[in-house]
């Protein structure tokens, strides 16, 4: 079998060459997109192991060239680039994988062989053209994560995002199943188009029905206006269900015969309209368990499972924490106007500890709390070790309300200032000194909060 491989780091290329070599590969190496395009027609290998960054070009590139050249062999992309957007380009522009430096040589070889083996089923291939033309994407709403296991999740991304079909979103509650979505949206070709997304288990039955569906006017009581409802407003674009395991079960028949017959009437009306939308739905829920339960209806997971993504906890991806924790804390000090540079080795010794049930929204929680009480430049640890960070081993405790969820920033903020009052004595001056701002600000958060206080200055 020949295999090329296009990398511009040579010790990679001799090290390849070398073990693929004692296998029986007939190797070719060469280091540039020049010398690639040269090689694919003289040496035409069988599959092709190219880098995505190179001294001349992009290996995203050299995919789309190849395709217009209908060139069978596959190509698996090798690459020190662990981010989400590089991973579902090279998915779609055709990448038949992605694996990351440091490379595994065993399991490169199975990605190989798997390479090859698809090859040989597949004698006639067409490619759809690519349009080479990606959204510049948002840090709100990005992935980030080396563990095979989230880098899976940005293949997924890939393939999902090139069709129409309906997608299903597994996954614990903070795993980040909203951005999958927004990303499956945002990589798409209906990317300019509208997304909606819908809490089902935060809705009654009945308003989620005309949410979904819209309604008449007179359909109820407070029916005072015609209105759109989601799969209306949508388009050509994604409606997001989130939670949609928490559904009643009236609601999953209609739900299922949308699905079914790509049509549905607006509460109260008779005309039938016609759903162009994408809809993607997760659920943190088992839906086989539910099923089997009487909670959720077969027929409705089975339209809904013609893709699946699950989302892995953060706690079966700890290595990721130090990634993660750059990456939160620079949409958090942008949207508190701060500038966190550092962060103890401590306190990250005390995160990856920790197996963290909210997942990655409960950490963005800890984090924008510690950035808010932040002084400096350095993230602080002080303040969450008061709220005895090792109450139980392995685990930490952080401030939540009388039903257990996070507290908001405002309330957090609230509290801490009111406990160093309390601390200082009711001294203002102290109070400011420690919470490193100035008296009318003291002064102007106390009013807002509705909280009166004595005279000491």
């Amino acid at each position: 079998m020949k295999l090329l491989v296009v990398d511009d780091d040579v010790s990679i290329v001799e090290t390849l060459q070398l073990y693929f070599g004692e296998h029986g590969f007939n190797v070719v190496g060469v280091h540039s997109v020049e010398d690639a395009r040269h090689s694919v027609t003289t040496f035409v290998p069988d599959v092709i192991i190219c880098d995505v960054s190179l001294p001349d070009g992009s290996g995203l590139d050299l995919i789309r060239e190849w395709k217009d050249l209908n060139l069978r062999a596959p190509v698996i992309m090798v690459t020190a680039h662990e981010d989400m957007g590089t991973t579902v380009r090279a998915v779609q522009q055709g990448a038949f994988d992605y694996v990351t430096k440091p490379v595994e040589l065993d399991y490169l070889m199975e990605v190989v062989k798997r390479a090859a083996e698809y090859m040989n089923v597949n004698d006639t291939i067409t490619f759809s053209q690519a349009s080479g033309t990606f959204p510049e994407y948002n840090l709100e709403y990005t992935l980030v994560g080396s563990h095979p296991s989230i880098q899976e999740v940005f293949k997924q991304i890939g393939i999902a995002s090139q069709s129409n079909v309906t997608v299903l979103i597994q996954g614990e509650t903070g795993t980040g199943k909203e951005i999958v979505a927004r990303a499956i949206h945002a990589f798409g070709s209906k990317q300019d188009e509208p997304f909606y997304a819908i809490n089902c288990s935060a809705i009654p039955e009945a308003l989620l029905e005309s949410e979904l569906f819209g309604h008449v006017k007179g359909a109820f009581t407070d029916a005072v206006r015609d209105k759109q409802g989601k799969f209306e407003l949508a388009g050509e674009g994604t409606v997001f269900l989130d939670e949609i395991g928490d559904i009643p079960l009236g609601m999953q028949a209609k739900l299922l015969r949308v699905l079914q017959q790509k049509e549905f009437e607006r509460v109260g009306g008779n005309e039938t309209i016609t759903l162009k939308a994408r809809v993607i739905a997760a659920t943190h829920r088992d839906l086989k368990r539910e099923i089997e339960k009487g909670r959720f209806r077969e027929d409705l997971y089975y339209r809904l499972n013609i893709l699946t993504i699950t989302v892995p906890p953060l706690r079966e991806r700890k290595d990721d924490i130090p990634q993660l924790v750059e990456h939160l804390l620079k949409k958090i000090n942008t949207s508190l106007h701060k500038n966190i540079k550092t962060v103890p080795r401590r306190l990250l010794d005390i995160f990856h500890s920790y197996d963290w049930p909210g997942n990655i929204r409960e950490l963005e929680n800890v984090l924008t709390r510690s950035v808010a009480l932040a002084t400096n430049e350095v993230l602080p640890i002080a303040a969450l070790e008061r709220e005895s960070m090792h109450s139980t081993e392995g685990s930490i405790s952080f401030p939540v309300d009388e039903n257990g969820r996070p507290l908001s920033l405002r309330e957090i903020e609230k509290r801490h200032i009111l406990f160093v009052l309390d601390y200082c004595g009711g001294d203002k001056t102290k109070a400011c000194n420690v919470l490193g701002i100035t008296k009318p600000t003291l002064y102007s958060k106390l009013k807002s909060y509705g909280v009166m206080t004595g005279k000491k200055e």
